[in-house]
């Protein structure tokens, strides 16, 4: 399902309680709560890959990159299939200065 666009702060929370969810090699550690482990989940580095571009209504072009987490079989908490984390990234370059970076709009989380 594609959720609408979320912070950096969101898309860790679902990131980490998925990896609770689906890794076995995920859990609390002894004297910590759910929610310390959310605000101290790293977002792994993930290679991303460009999806599309778009102009947005205000005519700048937003942009689309793809990030992909997969745990293999014997890597879940089942062992019996792969399980996959699929999210975007969403940038704005500004059409009137196209030179400046990329500005971050947030994330797409697909779950």
């Amino acid at each position: 399902m594609i959720t609408e666009v979320i912070s950096e702060d969101e898309l860790r929370r679902i990131m980490a309680l998925w990896f609770l969810e689906h890794d076995k090699g995920a859990c609390i550690p002894p004297g910590h709560t759910k929610e310390e482990y959310i605000e101290d989940f790293r977002i792994p580095d993930v290679p991303l890959t460009h999806t599309q571009s778009m102009p947005d209504l205000d005519g700048n072009i937003s942009t689309l990159l793809k990030g992909e987490i997969r745990l293999s079989d014997w890597e879940t908490k089942q062992g019996k299939k792969e399980e996959r984390f699929i999210f975007y990234k969403v940038l704005t370059t500004l059409t009137e200065n196209p030179d400046l970076e990329p500005i971050l709009k947030g994330y797409i989380a697909v779950t």
